[in-house]
């Protein structure tokens, strides 16, 4: 619908600024995605959701190009720009976007600049390396 357009654009638009990042800043914004709060977790839930025709917990190449087609992205380079999603945003490697690497791919990216977010983030991470040798 119409009233969805916006969004639909804003979600590829920070879709487009995720696989754009370092593995590293990929890294630092899953650990970001699990502080969001529960009103966030909601909203990306629903989006995510949209995404998931299957209602099968993942979003499968086809649901994202599908999902794209619908939002008003059925350009010529479409079928480029979906492998190259799924390329950065399986961060697991299943083959599949599950919700939390679709959270941390389009949350809002002012969560990645708040001050509390990092620190805790390079906690997390100055923790892991200090146990791993």
């Amino acid at each position: 619908t119409a009233s969805e357009k916006p969004i639909a654009n804003e979600v590829v638009s920070r879709l487009k600024k995720f696989i754009k990042m370092s593995k590293l800043q990929r890294m630092v914004t899953r650990m970001i995605a699990e502080m969001l709060s529960p009103a966030e977790v909601h909203g990306l839930r629903t989006l995510f959701q949209k995404l998931d025709k299957d209602s099968d917990g993942v979003i499968t190449v086809d649901e994202l190009r599908i999902g794209l087609k619908e939002w008003g992205y059925g350009n010529e380079g479409l079928e480029y720009e979906v492998q190259s999603m799924m390329a950065k945003l399986d961060m697991d490697g299943s083959g599949t976007i599950d919700l939390e690497e679709f959270m941390c791919a389009t949350m809002n990216r002012c969560q990645l600049e708040m001050e509390e977010n990092l620190l805790q983030a390079f906690q997390q991470i100055d923790t892991v390396s200090m146990i791993s040798p």
